[in-house]
C-alpha cells in the first residue's frame, strides 16, 4: 500500500504546462498604493490611503481620483481554500500593454487627480529601496512604478494560493463586478502566488487538479517551511487543459461547483476519485509495458 502511494506520488511529479507568478509589490509603498474607497460620484472615487500596519508610514490623504487605474485588491489573508473576499483597492498605474513599465507621464496627464496624488508622494516614491538592479531603471524613469507586473496581472481568471501558509489552499479568483470600479480583474499582492488564465473552464480545471488530495499532499511535501513558491508547480505533471477531454471538463465542473460551497470536501472527494483512477490506469499501463 505504501509503495502504491509512492508510485502515485511519483506520477504526479513531471512537467507542468503552467507557470506561476508572484503578485504585485510596491517596493515599500503600501501606504500609498493601498486604498479604501469612501464613495463614488460619476467617474471619480473618494479614496483614502491605507497607512495602518504599513512598514513605512505615509501621510494620510483623502481625495478624489479617477477610477481608471484603481482595482479590487486581494491580500494573503483574503484567500482561503476555494473562496476569497476583498475589501481593499489598489492604485495600479500600469496596463496589460505596458506590463512592468507604468504608463508614461504624458498619458498620466489625462488623469490629473491621479497624477497629483502621486506627485504628493513623489519624494517617498523616489526613495523606495525595494527596486533591484534589474528594475531600478524603471523607477528612475517613472517614479510611480510598482513591481511584478505583467500581462498575467490583468488576466481575468487566476488560480491562486497563499505564499506563506501551513497548507496549500488554492482558489480561482474571477473578475469582480465591483460597486465602485465596475467590472475589473482583481489584483493580488506579493503574498499571493497565481497562474493567470483567460479561460474560465481552464482555470477551474487547473485549480481542481491542484486541489485533489494527492496533488496537495505532494505540494506540501515540497514546501520550504511555510513557503509555497511559484516554482513549486513547475515540478508537477500538470497537462494543458483540453476542451475535448471529458475528464478535464468534469474536474473543472466539480471545482467550480465546490467554490464557496458549504461542504467543499464532497467535491474534493469526487475529484480525488477521478485523479486516483487516472493514476491507477497510468500505473497499470506502466506495469504491463515491456522493459
Amino acid at each position: 500500500m505504501e509503495n502504491e502511494k509512492l508510485d502515485k506520488t511519483n506520477l504526479i511529479l513531471g512537467k507542468s504546462a503552467y507557470l506561476a507568478r508572484t503578485g504585485t509589490f510596491t517596493g515599500g509603498a503600501n501606504g500609498i498604493f493601498w486604498l479604501n474607497i469612501l464613495e463614488k460620484h460619476n467617474n471619480l472615487l473618494t479614496i483614502q490611503n491605507i497607512t495602518e500596519r504599513a512598514k513605512n508610514k505615509m501621510k494620510i490623504i483623502k481625495t478624489d481620483l479617477e477610477s481608471d487605474f484603481i482595482f479590487p485588491f486581494l491580500t494573503g489573508n483574503d484567500l482561503e481554500f476555494w473562496q476569497y473576499s476583498y475589501s481593499k483597492y489598489t492604485l495600479c498605474p500600469h496596463t496589460i500593454e505596458s506590463k512592468m513599465y507604468p504608463i508614461d507621464t504624458k498619458t498620466l496627464e489625462k488623469y490629473p487627480k491621479t497624477l497629483q496624488y502621486l506627485e504628493d508622494f513623489k519624494t517617498e516614491l523616489q526613495d523606495r529601496k525595494g527596486f533591484t538592479t534589474f528594475d531600478k531603471h524603471i523607477q528612475l524613469a517613472n517614479y510611480y512604478a510598482i513591481q511584478r507586473i505583467g500581462d498575467y496581472t490583468f488576466a481575468p481568471y487566476k488560480v491562486a494560493w497563499r505564499y506563506i501558509c501551513k497548507e496549500f489552499r488554492p482558489a480561482v479568483i474571477e473578475y469582480a463586478d465591483d460597486k465602485y470600479v465596475g467590472k475589473k480583474n482583481i489584483i493580488p499582492n506579493e503574498k499571493i502566488i497565481f497562474v493567470g488564465l483567460h479561460d474560465r473552464q481552464e482555470a477551474y480545471y487547473l485549480c481542481g487538479l491542484l486541489s485533489s488530495t494527492l496533488y496537495r499532499q505532494t505540494i506540501e511535501n515540497y514546501m520550504i517551511g511555510t513557503q509555497i513558491t511559484p516554482s513549486i508547480i513547475s515540478r508537477l505533471n500538470l497537462p494543458k487543459f483540453d476542451k475535448s477531454n471529458e475528464i478535464h471538463l468534469k474536474i473543472s465542473e466539480l471545482c467550480q461547483s465546490g467554490h464557496f460551497a458549504e461542504n467543499k470536501q464532497v467535491f474534493v472527494c469526487e475529484i480525488d476519485v477521478i485523479v486516483e483512477n487516472l493514476l491507477t490506469q497510468i500505473t497499470h499501463k506502466a506495469t504491463l509495458s515491456p522493459p
